[in-house]
């Protein structure tokens, strides 16, 4: 949990607007239980968007329900900022990893860890310039194995809103 919110201070304090690619389908529970990082990563996240800066987030739904509803919970207020892309990898993951990658202009946080051992997960945070190009290629490589979640309309696609609404 440290890691993820020096990705963020990191992430925030640099000078860098390049995008940020953020992907986990890492489990969740040892998150919930912590009463103030929830808060402290909101607050990570919202100073992201404050900055202007946009986010590439893909999901994974091959979750608990529960797990579900915490990630919808803390996402779907951030999407109605418009600065927020949705992805899923349609794809089932591999039942025996974990994955979490988050790359941004600064930094980027790579983790892995065996399912059912999530205590021994091991996470790399790197500002090195070399290893973030590495991460970045990674990020967008996600991306492109990744299927749209939804389509959010900002003030730029409202012509594209009506016609949809049209057609519909």
């Amino acid at each position: 949990m440290q890691s993820e919110l020096d990705f963020l201070k990191a992430t925030v304090l640099s000078p860098s607007d390049e995008s940020v690619i953020l992907y986990s389908d890492m489990p969740m529970e040892e998150m919930a239980k912590d009463e103030t990082f929830p808060k402290k990563w909101m607050y990570g996240m919202a100073c992201m968007l404050k900055k202007g800066l946009q986010l590439y987030q893909i999901h994974d739904l091959d979750r608990p329900f529960n797990e579900m509803m915490l990630g919808l919970e803390s996402w779907i207020p951030m999407y109605m900022t418009g600065q927020i892309t949705p992805y899923y990898l349609k794809e089932k993951q591999n039942a025996v990893f974990h994955h979490f990658l988050r790359v941004s202009g600064a930094a980027a946080l790579s983790g892995e860890a065996i399912s059912g051992h999530h205590s021994d997960v091991r996470y790399y945070l790197t500002k090195q310039k070399k290893e973030l190009t590495y991460f970045r290629k990674r990020g967008e490589q996600l991306i492109e194995n990744a299927e749209p979640l939804m389509d959010i309309y900002r003030a730029d696609k409202t012509e594209k809103l009506r016609m949809l609404l049209v057609s519909d």
